[in-house]
């Protein structure tokens, strides 16, 4: 399924933040304005990862239960906007 490949992607681009603290990978990363450069990596690390665990998880439900594609659609978009909301206010702990 086509939403396989931007899961796998998250849970990577997570990987690599969280262990090798690669927040240069991140969209609007400015190291001048983070405070705890290791903290972000790991909030934004794990929420990366839990995003595309979240995404295969619903994928495999909705495999099962048969539901139409604009509904996956629907659901696996909201599910994306709620956790990148949640990143992103999340990450503004680690700026001064």
């Amino acid at each position: 399924m086509i939403f396989l490949i931007p899961s796998v992607l998250f849970i990577v681009l997570g990987t690599l933040v969280v262990k090798y603290e690669m927040v240069e990978l991140l969209a609007g990363y400015n190291e001048k304005k983070v405070a705890d450069k290791k903290g972000m990596a790991r909030w934004c690390g794990f929420n990366l990862i839990l995003m595309g665990i979240i995404n295969i998880t619903l994928l495999a439900l909705f495999s099962v239960a048969q539901i139409g594609f604009s509904y996956v659609s629907f659901i696996y978009m909201a599910v994306i906007v709620i956790l990148v909301v949640r990143t992103v206010i999340g990450c503004r702990r680690y700026e001064y």
